[in-house]
This record gives structure tokens, sequence and C-alpha cells, in this order.
């Protein structure tokens, strides 16, 4: 019989590095420490001396709650420009 494949239940939580959040999320260096800074986004966990990651279901969460938010807004009407 094969053995499985690890899962996140059964090796814990997955930690994304910092260059894996901004993959994941689109946003630039300074604006995801910002956002940290100003508790907009999920905190850091401290993994060395010099070394942080994100919890993966936590920055899932924070993109999920985005695109709720999303959907949420009223939609505005774009403007055509006329051609002229």
């Amino acid at each position: 019989m094969p053995a499985e494949a690890p899962t996140a239940s059964t090796t814990g939580p997955t930690i994304l590095r910092v260059r894996q959040v901004i993959a994941r999320t689109g946003l630039p260096l300074s604006s995801l420490y910002q956002m940290v800074h100003d508790g907009e986004f999920p905190k850091p966990v401290p993994l060395a001396r010099r070394s942080v990651g994100w919890v993966l279901s936590e920055v899932d969460s924070w993109i999920a709650q985005r695109i709720a938010s999303r959907e949420a807004e009223p939609r505005r009407q774009l403007r055509r420009r006329r051609a002229q």
C-alpha cells in the first residue's frame, strides 16, 4: 500500500516565506509590512533570529476577506469615454 502524502492536519500549519506571500497576494514588500504594522494583514511568525514566515491559512483567510468585501461593495457604473 502506498504511503499517504502528508497533510496540514498531520504536519501542522504551513509557513510561507515573504516571497511566497508577495507572490500569493500581489502586494509589494513595503505595502505588506505597512499593512502588518497597521493591523490590516496577519502578523508574521518568528522562525529564527532574522527570519519570519506567515501561516498559509491566515494569508488565505485575508485574501478571502478581501474578495468578500469586494463582492459586498455596491457596483459603480463605469463611464465610457466617447470617441472623438
